[in-house]
């Protein structure tokens, strides 16, 4: 946690650089025309973009609406996928600029429309609706997008295309309204630039300037004639309802203005977040009060309830008692059980992976500046580039898990890592895209773009998953610090706090917290189309989301544990589910405080978006959520396995090894306190005894013992180390055996009554039969020898007047096991006094 403190407080420091251009972004010179030359033009471009709303989610293109045309031959800025994908259209515009030349009033063009004609009229119903709606022009200038500034020195991207109220320019009229809907046909471009003839930073040919803002002041004016033109005419150009003739003149003013402001910090103005650091800093500390919150919650549990469960498990670590299990290692057994469906939760944990290394990505290439907002769309670009790299990611890690689960079905584990959560996300995102083209939108993404996606999609993206899938089929599994029994463990009635349903509701509350005001200024910022630019303050905040993540499932791991529910997979799950269900609520919540959309269309897109949105987040949190639950589990396994002394029993072994390939081969491991090896007197196998100090128990269950056709077990504490079909799920506690012959001898010499004798060795027949369930790991000649043992017992057990013969009697029978070999017969009774030992322990 010291470290997730370090890094937290590492990023603050770093939230508070300015923003800076790295190289590649290349600033432009100009001059004035009588000075140009070809690095240093005079013409300055106007390119005009997408219109947009903060009532309706529909944008659309500049020439929807009946203005001034540009040139269409003209050259404009290549769009790259990011820019597509957010609907940006870009277009040259009409406006001559000259660097250095002001204008006044000067004539763009005329447009006529005649009240008679149906066409017209539609183009002037189109553009009342536009302007009803609160549409935006968007326009670009230097690579920088044209402001409007209103009182208080506040600037937003872009202008509007009239106003039904004249508050927002500062006037007011009686016959005002929302009646009346008023067209902005005029605009004031103020231009500020930074000169370079007297900059002692610039020495190469110091003439012309570089452009540092623009901006622009609509205005509605009701020119009367293109020939006597009056921009300081204060009526302004209504658009009524009736609809008669209307001639429509849009002008347009320029006029320059110098300033010190540096290239590099022309940006800072757009970018001004004084006003909100307040609140982000707040939102911070919030967040970080969580963490801390969590951490004191985790220590408490491990530096205390865990430490002293292990305290009291250390107690029986010398002595011969009887361990009572209690709280969460009752279920030490069952906590690696696989989960249901593995299916389908191998592939949402592929894709989660995906998507949080994409996400990390990317913020990190933001915060470093490679996604400035000069960059347009390479945000989006980026996002999509990387999800589609990173689809090895998903392969590798669906098919670990997978493999780890048990599945055998590998086809289809890749076929769903690479198509399932992809076709969701693609399949939402197509489903707006039909309602967007049904409204001809602008946002409505281009046939060839879909074509484009889905290229990367299954011609990149799926062939790296089928890689990182099969290099993850290629690896050896997982081997988990304890064994799975055979027979699941009946969960007890569970109080209503640690039931699924509320635990998973209570556990998304506290990361929903973290990110809460965050997600504010996310949504404010793409919702009303603001430049967002905190990656910082983001990446902070991002990481104290996976703090959050990460410590609240240790928290539920151990309560749900501790209740004896060893079900955890699917509630990791469902847990990082409600973390964005409370995000889908809080979008909901957005909708009906925060803005101002209306209309079914844009709702419906709204909350489709939405859902999209929440989806992914969903399945990113599941990733890390479960690997936090996995590592977790792992380690309070190992804890306990590493804090008491234990025994490893290898019940076979190659012929003839020696006492030093056992210590070779289990030194690794951990420090050995005594070990002892027992030859089978035919060499045909042995009985290796290890006793450990402490060990390391999740290297042990990776060693090669496995490999070598054996069974590990552990014999104190109660864990297995390596599962093997047919072998008895308990542990062994060990005593050097003895020949069959002297076991039974010694039943007789301890209990004289033949009745007891006759109870013992049906106990005795149970162990053989026990033993033999193990004939697939033990050489032939063994398991021949113990059915013959079976058949021996099974002799005196049903031998008809058994119970009253006497001591000579009995000292008779015993000498028919002289029919087994003496290697036989010292073999099987090391393995009767393993198994006699383990029945005085339960005894």
């Amino acid at each position: 946690m010291h470290n997730y403190m370090f890094i937290i407080l590492l990023l603050l420091k770093a939230a508070l650089v300015n923003p800076f251009y790295l190289p590649g972004l290349t600033p432009v010179n100009f001059c004035p025309q009588e000075m140009e030359k070809p690095n240093c033009k005079s013409d300055i471009k106007v390119y005009v973009n997408r219109l947009n709303s903060k009532n309706t989610i529909l944008d659309y293109e500049y020439h929807d609406f009946d203005f001034c045309l540009g040139n269409e031959d003209e050259d404009t800025p290549v769009e790259n996928l990011g820019q597509v994908l957010f609907g940006e259209r870009i277009r040259p515009s009409p406006y001559k600029i000259k660097f250095l030349k002001n204008e006044t009033c000067r004539l763009l063009c005329n447009k006529f429309y005649d009240g008679k004609v149906m066409a017209d009229v539609r183009k002037l119903r189109r553009l009342k609706h536009g302007i009803a709606k609160g549409y935006y022009h968007h326009w670009i200038v230097d690579n920088l997008p044209v402001t409007f500034c209103v009182s208080h020195g506040i600037c937003f991207n872009g202008f509007p295309m009239g106003t039904t109220s004249l508050d927002i320019i500062g006037k007011s009229s009686g016959k005002s309204g929302y009646g009346e809907v008023y067209l902005f046909n005029h605009v004031d471009f103020i231009i500020e630039y930074r000169d370079l003839s007297h900059d002692p930073n610039y020495f190469d040919d110091p003439v012309g300037g570089r452009i540092i803002s623009v901006k622009v002041v609509p205005l509605s004016i009701n020119h009367i004639k293109e020939d006597s033109l009056d921009c300081d005419n204060s009526e302004m150009l209504s658009l009524n309802d009736d609809f008669h003739d209307t001639n429509i003149i849009y002008t347009y003013s320029v006029k320059f203005l110098k300033t010190d402001i540096k290239w590099a910090s022309r940006w800072d103005y757009i970018l001004n977040s004084k006003s909100t650091t307040s609140i982000q800093w707040f939102g911070i500390t919030n967040s970080i009060l969580i963490v801390l919150f969590l951490t004191g919650m985790i220590g408490v549990i491990f530096l205390r309830t865990l430490r002293r469960d292990i305290s009291r498990y250390n107690q029986f670590d010398s002595s011969d008692d009887i361990q009572e299990e209690f709280g969460w290692k009752l279920v030490h057994g069952d906590v690696f059980r696989p989960p249901a469906c593995r299916l389908l939760l191998s592939v949402f944990l592929g894709s989660g992976a995906q998507i949080l290394c994409m996400v990390f990505v990317t913020l990190v290439l933001a915060c470093l500046g490679f996604l400035s907002p000069a960059r347009r769309g390479a945000l989006m670009t980026c996002g999509v580039v990387l999800y589609i790299c990173f689809g090895f990611v998903n392969g590798y890690v669906s098919a670990t898990f997978y493999k780890a689960f048990g599945g055998t079905l590998w086809k289809k584990n890749i076929f769903l890592s690479a198509v399932l959560c992809p076709g969701i996300i693609f399949s939402g995102f197509f489903l707006c895209n039909i309602i967007l083209w049904s409204q001809s939108s602008s946002a409505a993404i281009p046939f060839s773009t879909l074509l484009l996606l889905l290229f990367l999609w299954f011609g990149v993206s799926t062939p790296l998953t089928y890689l990182g899938a099969f290099i993850a089929f290629q690896r050896s599994s997982w081997s988990y610090p304890v064994r799975t029994n055979q027979i699941p463990r009946q969960i007890p009635p569970q109080p209503f706090f640690s039931k699924p349903l509320p635990a998973t509701v209570m556990a998304g509350i506290l990361p929903f917290g973290s990110i809460y005001v965050q997600m504010f200024f996310m949504f404010n910022s793409l919702w009303a189309h603001l430049t967002y630019y905190m990656f910082g303050f983001l990446f902070v905040v991002y990481l104290i989301l996976l703090v959050t993540i990460s410590e609240t499932s240790i928290i539920l791991c151990y309560f749900q544990l501790c209740g004896e529910d060893y079900r955890w997979w699917w509630r990791a799950f469902f847990s990082s589910a409600f973390t964005a269900f409370y995000l889908l609520v809080y979008s909901v919540y957005f909708y009906l405080y925060k803005l101002t959309i209306v209309g079914v269309v844009s709702t419906v897109l709204y909350f489709s978006y939405c859902l999209i949105f929440v989806f992914i987040f969903f399945i990113m949190c599941v990733i890390w959520l479960t690997q936090s639950l996995l590592a977790t589990i792992e380690m309070g396994s190992n804890d306990l396995m590493e804090s008491v002394g234990s025994k490893l029993v290898i019940p076979v072994m190659p012929p003839n090894t020696t006492e030093l390939q056992l210590l070779n081969m289990c030194k690794p491991y951990g420090t050995i306190r005594h070990h002892e090896l027992i030859q089978s007197a035919d060499g045909k196998s042995s009985l290796g005894i290890v006793e450990f100090c402490e060990f390391d128990a999740a290297a042990l269950a990776k060693t090669g013992i496995a490999s070598m056709g054996t069974a590990a077990f552990l014999v104190y504490p109660l864990f297995f180390l390596v599962q093997k079909k047919g072998v008895p799920q308990r542990s062994l506690s060990i005593s050097r055996g003895e020949t069959a012959s002297t076991i039974l001898e010694n039943v007789y010499d301890e209990n004289k009554d033949p009745q007891l004798v006759y109870e013992r060795l049906l106990k005795i027949r149970k162990q053989c039969e026990s033993l033999e369930k193990m004939a697939d790991m033990l050489d032939k000649s063994v398991a021949t020898s113990l059915k013959k043992m079976t058949l021996q017992i099974e002799k005196f057990n049903f031998n008809k007047g058994f119970k009253e013969k006497n001591e000579k009697e009995l000292q008779n029978e015993m000498k028919d096991f002289g029919e087994m070999t003496s290697a036989e017969s010292s073999y099987i009774g090391d393995l009767l006094g393993l198994e006699l030992s383990l029945d005085s322990a339960e005894n």
